[in-house]
Order: C-alpha cells, then structure tokens, then sequence
C-alpha cells in the first residue's frame, strides 16, 4: 500500500472482482483496511465476499461499518439484510431492505431480497407485492418469478406457484433452486411423479444441495419407496437442532458389547414418540453395556416408566443445544429405520407406550365414568412446524363434531392457539391446566374412548399406546400417512381423514360428524380394553 493509493488498491481488488478470484480479491480489501480501517467501499465489499461464502456474520459487521462510515449507499444496507436474513434475523432484513428502497425506490434487487425476508416471516401477500415491484423493474427476471412463486406457494396456492417456477426455468434451465421449488409445488398438488422427478433434476445440477435431497427422500416415503426414501432422508442431517458432541461415533447397526450407546431426539415429540418403537430393537441388535436415550423434557417421565431400567432416559434440556452426554456411539431415533434395516412400518407391532395405572386410576375418577362416549379434541400442531398452515385448523372449525349428540368432548390441545371460546360453550371439558407432560395426557388418552385430532403429537400418542384415534389430515399430507386409504401401518388403531381437495376442511369434518353419529361406545373399545394399556 506504500507504492499505491487505496483507490488504485481498490481498482484492483475489482477486477479480481469481476473476474471471479474472490480469494486474491478479498486480500486486497484487506490490505486497503490495515492501511485504512474506515474505507468504507472495502469495508462493503470485504463484507459482500464473507456474505457469499457463507460467513454471514462477520459480513454483517463489516457492512454495518461501512454505513456507519457511508449512510448513503442503498446496496450497503440491501447487502446487510442479506446477511441479517441469511443469520435468521428477518425482522432486521426488511428494516435495511426498507432503509435501500428509500433510498432507492428502483433498487430492484432490494425489492426482491425484500420479498424474500417477508416470505421468511410469513407475510405472503407483502412478499408478493415486492417480487411483483422487482418484476416491474426487471421484467422476465428468472430469481424473481422463481421469489413469487415461493411467495404464492407459502399462500397456498401450488397450482399458480408451478406457472411462476417453469417462467423461471425457462429463462434459467440450469437453476436447482426453482427445480426444487417446483418439486414441492408438484408435492402440494399430488402430483408425486412429477414432484419426484424435480427434486432429481435439481440435485443433478447441485448434487450437494440437501434441501432437494431431503424433499426427494420425504416424496419417496410418501409413495411408499421407503428402500430409496431412507438413505435420502439421511440428508436432514445438517438441519438437526441437536448436535452429538463427546458421543463417540455414529452407531453403524452392528454389536457395541461393552460400550455405551445414546439414541437421542429430533424435530417435534411426534416424530419421537412414532420412533421410539424401535428402541427394543436397538436394544437388542446393540448389546451395549448402557443405552442412554434422550428425548424432550415433556416426555421424559412416559418414557422412563415404558423401557424401564435398561434405558437410562434423559431430559433434553434446552432447544438447539448440543448433546453432551459422554458415550461411545450415538444415532438418532429417526435414523434407525435405516440402520436397523426396518424399511418398511409394519414392524414393531404397537402398543410399544404404556399409560402409568395409577394416572389412569386418577383420570377415570376424575372424568367419573359413565355410559356416554369420551372424546378427546386437538386442532393444531407446533406453529413453528413449516407445514403448519396446512395440517392445523381453528377451534371452531370442530363446533359441527361437537353438535353430535350423546358424546362428552376433552380439550387434549395443551397449546391451544388462541382460547376456545365457542367449543368450550358448546360443551367442551377442558382439564388441559393438569396435563403436565405426556405422561398425564396418555394416562387422560387411555381413559378416552376415541381421539380426534389433526396431525400432531397425541395422534402418535394415541397410536402408540394401541389407543382409538381418528387423524385429520390435509391434502398433501407428511410423508408418514402416504397417500391412500384410511388405514396406516404405522399405527392400527388410527384411522385417517383425508382432505378430497386441497384446503377443504369442511367435508372432512362433516365425514367424521357423521362417522361418529354412527357408533356406539361398545364399539370402540370396552372397559375390559381400556385396562389393556
């Protein structure tokens, strides 16, 4: 820098730039900041390379440097929400997308980067009100008909999202991300082949892009492919909120005498409790010395009173955290499938959960058990869940369920999303301030008669404990419930409702109302059953 300008040294550094050598281009920038710390261009541009290779935090702070040195410049605070929603901060995103287009109403990258950031919040219509803004800037542009179709889509609209995806790929053949994006469109619609075929094309142009590979393994369950499904959904791996650390290695299937071997949780209770069917069976292939299982706090005291002393239970105590325990080999429950070789759901058998006696003994004197059916009601699942929209409903959509006479209805939704104002006037028992954890709820569930929900944690709660549960599910369901009949092998007392048309809850309803007016408390399950579980 002593023969040079900084401004000559900044020529450079662009022209390494331009020609794409952002390794040499970035040790320019470098050079200009030691001789310069506060010159602002470098400070960006520094910040722009560590954006786009994935070091979204230090490029936010040395784009935030360069607008404190330089508050005019709208592609600073444009590249700076970049990096703010690449570090899951949207909120921050849109205020410094906002911040570029008022600076710049015509930025039509600002414009798109916007609607991105409020498709991560949620706010579909905003999101496509700011693609359409980029499109009108850029007419034809293929990253912004591909951001409005992901925009229609998340208001679930597949159909119209699919006309935005194939516009994009016509101006951009080669781009995995609108392959991958018209594949779940194709999955939303029913259309598996179709969807199938998407998430193939787009990992023959990525072949490392894990969300293809993670929604082509979700699409081959769905249809029933579970020898192909299964290895692909080992590429959800990356997207784990529990991270084993000091466990050792990934346990292969085969012995480990001696050894110690944790199986631990992922994603929602629901996925752990429909997997803890096969920790018999790991028991059994491992032959560990110790078998540590952990699993969310809320199920931790279900768990331990199933498996007994031969797993050691532990409670997962804070999301997002890494797993700590100290063993020799670890495996997540929802890879066993795979590495026990159990492709198929058939096997094991349910019941594999039991409701403790004497929570069952409480719950039948308090619900004072007569002759009328027992019915117990959950209408929504995790809103952080991405298919949330889709699988839950408003309490009231359930009032015409309640309108059938002689039944007793329970709330079994612990989270309730919002107070049930009208199903508690129409009747409904609401004992959800005693249900601590899931070991409460399966004790409340074992005295029930039958469980209506839609597709969240006490429907596996209910199937796992061998219990009655009839499963509301949407059109494009989760992979688990495939895709015909009202049966599932995962679970043989459950039976499924399925939407007949995308978003059509009614005819659903109306179809279990009527279902419901049809039986007899006998005919579900008598009380030598219900000491069964």
């Amino acid at each position: 820098m002593a023969r040079i300008s900084a401004e000559q040294a900044l020529q450079i550094a662009l022209s390494f730039d331009h020609a794409g050598q952002f390794a040499v281009s970035e040790g320019w920038y470098r050079r200009i900041l030691e001789a310069q710390p506060d010159h602002a261009e470098a400070l960006h541009r520094l910040g722009a390379i560590e954006l786009s290779t994935g070091r979204y935090g230090e490029a936010s702070g040395h784009i935030a440097q360069a607008i404190a040195k330089c508050p005019v410049e709208p592609a600073y605070y444009s590249n700076l929400g970049e990096a703010y929603r690449r570090l899951g901060r949207f909120e921050d995103a849109v205020a410094q997308f906002q911040q570029a287009l008022a600076l710049n109403p015509d930025f039509a990258d600002a414009h798109l980067n916007l609607g991105g950031a409020l498709a991560d919040l949620g706010r579909f219509d905003e999101a496509i009100l700011s693609c359409r803004q980029a499109l009108a800037l850029r007419p034809e542009w293929p990253l912004a008909q591909n951001n409005l179709g992901r925009s229609i889509s998340g208001k679930g609209q597949p159909l119209q999202a699919t006309h935005w995806y194939l516009r994009s790929l016509e101006g951009e053949p080669a781009n995995p991300e609108a392959h991958n994006n018209l594949g779940n469109a194709y999955a939303q619609l029913g259309q598996w082949n179709e969807a199938i075929a998407s998430f193939r094309r787009a990992i023959a142009l990525e072949p490392r892009h894990v969300g293809a590979h993670w929604n082509l393994s979700q699409a081959l369950l769905t249809v029933g492919r579970y020898g192909e499904g299964w290895p692909e959904y080992e590429w959800r791996i990356p997207f784990l909120r529990s991270r084993p650390n000091r466990c050792g290695a990934r346990w292969n299937g085969g012995r480990v005498d001696g050894q110690s071997l944790l199986l631990h949780s992922e994603q929602g209770c629901g996925d752990t409790l429909q997997f803890l069917r096969y920790v018999p069976l790991a028991l059994a292939r491992a032959g560990a010395l110790r078998l540590a299982l952990e699993c969310q706090t809320e199920l931790t005291r279900l768990v331990a009173g199933t498996f007994g002393p031969d797993v050691e239970v532990i409670a997962e105590k804070d999301f997002g955290r890494t797993i700590s325990v100290e063993c020799d080999h670890h495996l997540s429950l929802l890879s066993l499938p795979l590495v026990l070789g159990k492709f198929s759901p058939w096997h094991p058998a349910t019941p594999y959960l039991c409701a403790d006696r004497n929570l069952r003994a409480a719950w039948r004197e308090r619900l004072n058990c007569g002759s009328r059916l027992r019915v117990g009601l959950a209408w929504a699942g995790n809103p952080g869940h991405v298919h949330d929209s889709r699988r839950s409903l408003h309490s009231e959509s359930l009032l015409p369920i309640m309108r059938v006479p002689g039944v007793d209805f329970y709330n079994l939704q612990v989270d309730p999303h919002g107070e049930p104002i009208q199903l508690k006037s129409a009747g409904l028992i609401d004992f959800t301030r005693q249900l601590s954890d899931f070991a409460e709820t399966a004790a409340l569930v074992a005295t029930l008669d039958l469980v209506i929900s839609v597709d969240t944690a006490v429907v596996h709660l209910a199937g796992a404990l061998g219990c009655p549960v009839w499963t509301l599910l949407p059109f494009a369901p989760d992979w688990r419930w495939g895709l015909n009949g009202q049966d599932t092998p995962w679970y043989p007392t459950m039976r499924l409702f399925r939407q007949s048309a995308a978003g059509d809850w009614d005819s659903s309803i109306q179809r279990v109302a009527e279902e419901l007016r049809r039986i007899k408390r006998p005919l579900l399950r008598g009380p030598e059953d219900s000491d069964r579980i």
